[in-house]
């Protein structure tokens, strides 16, 4: 049975991203839905200004802006920024003053273990950082100090480290809101923090194209097929209190890399049919160039036809075609979707396995 898997090709350089860190962020042992965990009304107000670097430039390799997509773990856009090739080891320093908020200690077995932190800066900001080994001082209550070792970038993931920012005034326009955490709810751009000089050497690191470094994590159009939506039945539950949160979400949003270039992000393959008697797998696909804008999809568009790429190609026209998926808004809030691994067909009906989406 055949996986597909990632394989981002930067100019040359390939980025393997299903060596990209768990972080499952949202579960019920990690509630960043918690607003006590997340916000502090006991602090001042204001604007959260970070004054240090967490690490020096230099040992910055690049940045991976908001709105990575990583399957299933990150089936919809990232709602933090990844700081990558940094060596193993590396003192991490808190960018800001603040109270620490949390702190929550990711388990992947005996070799793999580090943590998340979350810093509360004003009453209606905070920072956080994952995939660092803290300082044993380094508790939930404990006040810390601009410039201040946190502890040291993760020894088991060995390429850097995730970071954050959440303004209680920021509210991402998602349509389901219930879905998200508050660190999706309330996401901002890290970078946008720190002074203009410092910015401007950390928005040289980041991989993305275009003027806007930031990134993207909020796609939904009302009424559009645009955006985030979410298996039917994960509605029986509550979908945002579970491990395999991202497996249940289907997005059609823009490239990280490459903002122009439409994406799908598939967190399983629950509506794949096969034709060539392989397994789809969960993936990353872009799209033809050509094909219909998701902003511009709604009920009256009928049956949509896409062809799937490796998202590792980073042109659609010339790259691998790894099958056609289909999709019909039968509501503003309903899909029917469906996957087939036919890398040559340019139409197929709806079969039974086709599923229903939501939002």
């Amino acid at each position: 049975m055949k996986k597909f898997y990632s394989i981002f090709l930067i100019f040359g350089l390939i980025l393997v991203i299903s060596s990209c860190k768990k972080d499952n962020d949202i579960s019920k042992d990690n509630d960043i839905s918690n607003e006590n965990r997340n916000f502090d009304a006991s602090l001042p107000s204001g604007q959260m200004i970070f004054s240090q670097l967490p690490v020096d430039t230099t040992d910055i390799g690049y940045i991976i802006p908001l709105g990575h997509l990583n399957p299933p773990e990150h089936t919809i856009p990232t709602d933090h920024m990844y700081f990558n090739d940094i060596p193993a080891g590396t003192i991490l320093y808190a960018p800001a003053s603040g109270k620490v908020l949390d702190t929550f200690t990711f388990d992947e077995g005996s070799n793999y273990q580090d943590s998340r932190v979350t810093i509360g800066v004003t009453n209606t900001a905070s920072y956080y950082f994952m995939h660092v080994v803290l300082d044993a001082d380094i508790k939930i209550g404990v006040t810390v100090k601009a410039g201040q070792r946190l502890g040291l970038v993760s020894m088991f993931d060995g390429d850097g480290f995730d970071m954050g920012a959440m303004v209680k005034t920021i509210d991402q326009p998602f349509l389901d809101p219930q879905l998200y955490g508050l660190s999706s709810l309330h996401c901002d751009s890290p970078i946008k923090h720190f002074p203009k000089d410092i910015q401007a050497a950390l928005y040289a690191k980041v991989r993305r194209l275009g003027s806007d470094k930031d990134g993207k994590i909020c796609y939904d159009i009302s009424g559009k097929l645009s955006g985030n939506w979410i298996a039917e039945d994960a509605k029986n539950f509550d979908p945002l209190n579970t491990d395999n949160y991202g497996s249940y979400f289907v997005a059609f949003v823009y490239g990280n890399y490459d903002p122009s270039k439409m994406v799908i992000s598939i967190g399983n393959d629950s509506f794949f049919t096969s034709v060539n008697g392989n397994s789809s797998g969960y993936n990353v696909f872009y799209v033809q160039d050509n094909a219909s804008k998701f902003e511009n999809v709604t009920p009256a568009s009928g049956k949509v036809t896409y062809k799937l790429f490796n998202a590792g190609d980073f042109d659609p026209n010339t790259g691998v075609r790894q099958g056609l998926l289909i999709v019909q808004m039968i509501t503003d809030k309903k899909i029917r979707i469906e996957f087939f691994d036919d890398t040559t067909s340019t139409e197929h009906d709806f079969t039974s396995n086709a599923k229903i989406y939501v939002r």
